[in-house]
């Protein structure tokens, strides 16, 4: 834990107290997003491969999805999953596999894109799957960094308490 809290601190740009850095992305299923369209929200900023063995078994159902099942319908509260180093077509491959279609399926809907890594390197240098809670003022209230279980639980904190002091 301690290595992999070292890691975070060199290759984070953008730690706990600064203001988020703003983007727009497209989505996968279509449209697009701007962070900064959101704000008076708590967001959920989860940079996630397709190809990132950790990032899907953060993924997976019974992980973050189980965690964040409370909030979902709270319209203080945004899930932004973004998909660095994937295009669209590598995407379309994974959504295409047995997975793809059943554990991970409900990425389709919220998955913004980051083929070459604009938002991404705004955030860190390098590492995912990647975690950060953005408070409704727009400042970073937590990053993480690995696949770490009791992370989650820290994550899950963190957004419920941002929730209970947001407006």
């Amino acid at each position: 834990m301690d290595a992999i809290r070292q890691q975070y601190e060199k290759t984070t740009l953008l730690k706990e107290g600064c203001q988020a850095a703003d983007f727009t992305a497209e989505k996968y299923a279509g449209g697009s997003v701007r962070l900064s369209d959101n704000r008076g929200k708590v967001v959920l900023l989860n940079f996630w491969g397709s190809w990132c063995g950790p990032c899907l078994r953060e993924l997976a159902p019974g992980m973050l999805p189980a965690r964040l099942k409370q909030f979902e319908g709270n319209d203080r509260f945004l899930y932004l999953p973004v998909a660095y180093k994937d295009s669209r077509e590598s995407l379309d491959k994974f959504f295409a596999t047995e997975k793809g279609r059943t554990d991970y399926a409900y990425l389709r809907t919220a998955t913004a894109l980051d083929a070459d890594k604009e938002i991404f390197n705004r955030y860190a240098t390098q590492g995912v799957p990647r975690l950060f809670v953005i408070g409704a003022d727009g400042k970073i209230l937590l990053g993480t960094l690995g696949f770490v279980e009791e992370e989650l639980d820290k994550v899950e904190a963190i957004i419920r308490q941002a929730l209970e002091m947001a407006p």
